[in-house]
């Protein structure tokens, strides 16, 4: 899911007052567990990842789950509750992907001035929603003093460089 947020990239690993979030299963077949989950931020946009345990979900299973994201100085957490359902497993080429998760509610629960807000009440964008999995990023050959070479400033020391498309 993305999420846009006002907070530097460094947020959550900065040395001095980082911020730290935690995740939460409140109800459902996970409720209580750990769960695998990542946050990356970028330039306002804040990517959150979660990998659930296929094999201890079923078809229509419902979690609630909450994200909370604070730090010394923020008075009060951001807080932001999901309730996901489990969907059939979608058929995806070239990635491992598991099962399919969609969302009913969701949108900020909490609020906290310096930390994120949530796009909207589904908290995808319009136009961003892409299927899950990995792609691997379009490959662009270069010579020595082709019309890339030229345009990317490549010289003898350039192994490639990644373009950022949006």
């Amino acid at each position: 899911m993305r999420f846009e947020t006002d907070v530097e990239n460094e947020y959550f690993s900065r040395p001095e007052l980082p911020g730290y979030y935690y995740v939460e299963c409140l109800d459902g077949p996970l409720a209580g567990r750990s769960m695998d989950h990542s946050l990356t931020l970028h330039n306002g946009i804040a990517n959150w990842s979660i990998s659930l345990p296929e094999e201890d979900l079923g078809q229509g299973d419902e979690m609630e789950i909450r994200c909370t994201v604070t730090d010394e100085v923020l008075a009060t957490p951001l807080v932001n509750h999901l309730k996901l359902t489990m969907a059939t497993k979608s058929k995806q080429s070239g990635s491992g992907g598991g099962g399919r998760m969609s969302k009913k509610g969701g949108g900020a629960a909490g609020t906290g001035g310096g930390g994120g807000k949530s796009d909207g009440a589904d908290g995808d964008r319009e136009g961003d929603r892409q299927p899950g999995g990995l792609r691997m990023p379009t490959i662009v050959p270069v010579k020595e003093n082709d019309e890339n070479w030229t345009r990317h400033e490549f010289d003898e020391r350039t192994g490639c460089k990644v373009l950022e498309d949006g």
